[in-house]
């Protein structure tokens, strides 16, 4: 079958490859078209599936594109890395990603501000990016500070561990701690505050200064990824709005809302002519009771079943769902979904029970668009020795840091702390 977004090499992923056809110039997604009612930024056509571009492919291809973001998959892209709290399973902000500070050759850069022109596009267009970043992405991202809650909310055992530092008032104890004028960094590894200060204890006069440049570090490790991101998002949109705009607003536009809100799907839905009486039709009350039974995350895999994206738009007149029943179908058959129309064809199911049975079904294990509902062909990735090869290079390459990639950051960071 198709390769799972976190299994993709670089090469082969959606966002790789629209980025070297597309670049970063300065009509880099400028334009936008309208498809069956949808605005997009290009036609999409998948290998091995045999669904035709009249919307749905699109918002395919941008779903596909958030989750090889949002992989931890070595090979792969590498753009994101995930909070600390969410590797560790712990605190706040589990769900959330951070820029990677390790990705800062120009290929990488330019692919950053790809990802920033993507956000351009989303909030002036309505095309969400099923992304959860940080608050220590979105804020600077602004021009605005992020804050120690925002560390804490992405790395609440470090912050702990800052805090245990902070409140030692022992000579002694503190040299018990063995500090040196190093950082750990949110990739896992770690990161020189001064030349050669893995090899430089840091003295008890001298600790709110060290203490005072491992926050400031943190704070700002992502700079140049940020600025990258920054200079796509403002080549689209004004500089003199964002740094007065919450993040959360500016998140909401750029991606949606992660919640799926019953309420809303069923005022922006319509009903088939052959649904007599719409809503209070026994298979339109028999669908809305099933929607109301499903967690939130099933309840966004029924979107992307029936319109190709897992979050519904932040203009709620931006989409429309349409129920139709099919008579012709019964309890043996699944729901149909067509991606393109937002449009979802319901069998005449005889319980409620039974419909959901199949809905679910439906939504979890029918995700190809294909219009004979069979893969034309399959993609296969035979490169599984390369891929843990790059794996292994990669583990040791962030587990081993020089220091020196990241010394100058850290320095400025540590006397813009001062």
């Amino acid at each position: 079958g198709t390769v799972p977004a976190d299994q993709r090499r670089r090469e082969r992923t959606l966002f790789y490859q629209l980025f070297k056809k597309i670049g970063v110039g300065e009509e880099a997604l400028k334009g936008v078209n309208s498809s069956n009612g949808t605005k997009v930024l290009w036609k999409a056509t998948f290998e091995g599936e045999g669904g035709m571009d009249a919307g749905g492919l699109y918002r395919d291809s941008v779903r596909e594109m958030c989750a090889e973001l949002q992989s931890p998959a070595a090979g792969g892209l590498r753009l994101l890395i995930p909070t600390p709290n969410q590797r560790f399973g712990v605190g706040a902000g589990m769900d959330r990603w951070l820029l990677n500070p390790l990705r800062r050759d120009k290929e990488d850069l330019d692919m950053l501000c790809f990802l920033g022109l993507l956000m351009a596009a989303a909030m002036r267009h309505g095309s969400a990016l099923e992304l959860d970043l940080s608050p220590l992405v979105w804020k600077p991202l602004l021009g605005q500070e992020a804050s120690w809650a925002d560390l804490v909310a992405a790395d609440e055992g470090w912050c702990g561990e800052v805090s245990r530092c902070r409140a030692v008032s022992d000579p002694a104890a503190w040299a018990e701690l063995g500090k040196v004028w190093t950082v750990s960094a949110s990739w896992g590894g770690a990161a020189e505050l001064r030349r050669g200060g893995s090899r430089m204890p840091v003295a008890f006069s001298d600790r709110d200064e060290y203490l005072d440049a491992c926050v400031a570090f943190r704070l700002k490790e992502s700079a140049k990824q940020v600025e990258a991101v920054r200079g796509g998002l403002l080549r689209r949109i004004g500089t003199n709005v964002l740094p007065f705009v919450d993040w959360r607003e500016v998140e909401r536009m750029v991606c949606g809302t992660p919640e799926i809100d019953v309420a809303q799907l069923e005022r922006m839905t319509s009903y088939g002519d052959n649904m007599p009486g719409g809503r209070s039709h026994k298979i339109a009350d028999m669908f809305w009771r099933v929607m109301g039974s499903l967690s939130n995350q099933e309840r966004a895999l029924f979107v992307a079943f029936a319109w190709g994206r897992k979050r519904l738009p932040s203009q709620p007149g931006d989409a429309h769902l349409k129920l139709v029943v099919d008579r012709s179908l019964n309890d043996a058959h699944l729901p149909r979904s067509h991606t393109c129309f937002f449009v979802v064809d319901l069998p005449d199911y005889s319980s409620e029970a039974v419909m959901r049975d199949k809905l679910l079904y439906a939504i979890r294990h029918c995700s190809a668009i294909d219009m004979d509902s069979s893969a034309l062909g399959a993609l296969r990735d035979e490169d599984a020795e390369e891929d843990a090869r790059l794996r292994r290079e990669e583990e040791e390459s962030e587990s081993l840091v020089t220091f020196e990639a990241l010394c100058d950051d850290a320095a400025e960071s540590a006397a813009a702390a001062a």
